[in-house]
C-alpha cells in the first residue's frame, strides 16, 4: 500500500498506466482532497483521465480515505507553508506509516523531515522494470509518454533515468 499525491494519478491516468500503481502496491490511499483535485475539480475543468481514476475506485484498489486530526494537518500546512492537500498527504502516509509516490520536490523534502519515505512517478517505471513488470523498451516510451503528457521531468534527470534503464 501507499499513499498518492494528485500529479502521479494525473499523469499516469493520462497514459492508461494507472494501473501501474495497483501491480506495486496492491492498494492506493487517497486523502478525500486529492479526489476532489483529480476527479470532481478535473471533470469541471474537461480534463483526461478522470474516468481512469474513476474507474479504479470502482475496483476498490484505490481508495479516498478520511483524515483524522484536522488541527495537526493544519498545523503542519502553517509551519511547512504548504497547501491543505500537500499536508493531508504527508499526514496520510504518515498515520499509515507508508511510502508516500509523488512529483514535488518540496513535498519530497518536508517528507523527509518527518520521516515519510517517498518515491518519484519516475522511481515507479524503474521499480516496473527491476520486477519484470515491463520491458526497458516499455519503461523508456513509458517514461516519454509521462512528458508528453506533461509530468515535468529536468533533462539531466530525465538522460540518468534512461541510463539507469540500460544498467538495469
Amino acid at each position: 500500500m501507499v499513499v498518492c499525491d494528485s500529479a502521479p494519478l494525473i499523469h499516469l491516468s493520462r497514459v492508461n498506466k494507472l494501473g501501474l500503481l495497483k501491480d506495486l502496491f496492491g492498494e492506493v490511499e487517497i486523502p478525500p482532497s486529492i479526489y476532489r483535485e483529480v476527479v470532481e475539480e478535473a471533470r469541471e475543468l474537461g480534463k483526461p483521465g478522470v474516468s481512469t481514476i474513476e474507474g479504479a475506485i470502482d475496483d476498490g484498489w484505490l481508495k479516498v480515505t478520511k483524515i483524522r486530526g484536522r488541527k495537526k494537518i493544519k498545523k503542519l500546512a502553517e509551519s511547512e507553508k504548504i497547501q491543505i492537500e500537500d499536508a493531508e498527504v504527508l499526514y496520510l502516509a504518515k498515520d499509515l506509516a507508508t511510502s508516500l509516490v509523488t512529483s514535488d520536490g518540496w513535498l519530497i523534502k518536508i517528507a523527509k523531515g518527518i520521516g515519510v519515505e517517498t518515491l518519484w512517478t519516475t522511481t515507479l517505471v524503474l521499480l516496473s522494470i527491476k520486477e519484470g513488470k515491463m520491458s526497458k523498451k516499455e519503461g523508456k516510451n513509458l517514461l516519454r509518454e509521462l512528458v508528453t503528457s506533461g509530468l515535468y521531468i529536468k533533462p539531466d534527470v530525465y538522460a540518468m533515468l534512461l541510463q539507469a534503464i540500460d544498467e538495469m
